[in-house]
């Protein structure tokens, strides 16, 4: 009964977390720009030492900004690259393939997402036509 009780009042506590009205949710969004190594430990469950690790391994790629105190500070962008780091790793990919990447994606953002979706528009415009000319033959 007594764990019932306090599973109820986690559940009421995380969807108290959850931003109600326009100020909280740009208290949030600023938020996430000046995160602590703390916090974005937290949020990525990834360790301090690990995100400093990470940051000499992918430099270029995972640069968090620094306070005058020279303190680091991450962004929504930094903890995106930590969670793609993350579900790579746990992929097996080794950090060489990783770094490599998460480079070229840096170089030639959505190049192939790209390329892709022009093609498949393009082929439904192509189908759309031939469908088309072909209707018009037989009548």
């Amino acid at each position: 009964m007594v764990q019932g009780l306090q599973k109820a009042r986690g559940r009421r506590q995380r969807v108290a977390q959850i931003p109600n009205t326009k100020r909280q949710t740009q208290d949030m969004s600023h938020a996430m720009h000046n995160l602590t190594i703390k916090q974005a430990s937290e949020i990525t469950g990834i360790p301090s030492y690990t995100l400093r690790f990470w940051e000499k391994e992918f430099e270029g790629i995972l640069i968090p900004s620094r306070t005058n105190g020279r303190q680091r500070r991450y962004n929504e962008k930094h903890i995106s690259v930590i969670e793609d780091i993350k579900r790579l790793k746990k992929q097996g990919i080794y950090l060489s393939q990783i770094k490599e990447q998460l480079s070229s994606k840096e170089n030639h953002p959505n190049t192939t997402g790209g390329i892709d979706l022009l093609a498949q528009r393009v082929g439904e415009i192509v189908r759309h036509e031939v469908y088309d000319f072909l209707k018009g033959e037989d009548i």
